[in-house]
């Protein structure tokens, strides 16, 4: 839960009235970003046609 606030605070997630929360467009730019540096990071050579 505090997890789910501090990522609203900071604008990654929103509030939807009546459907709970979902990610914003920058979260959601976030989220590639760190997904492209997790891939990037991985010795996996498998994995190398996602990055």
């Amino acid at each position: 839960r505090t997890s789910l606030q501090e990522m609203e605070d900071e604008g990654l997630i929103e509030t939807a009235q009546g459907e709970g929360r979902r990610v914003t467009d920058e979260g959601h730019a976030f989220l590639t970003e760190i997904a492209g540096e997790v891939i990037e990071d991985l010795d996996r050579p498998e994995l190398e046609r996602y990055a």
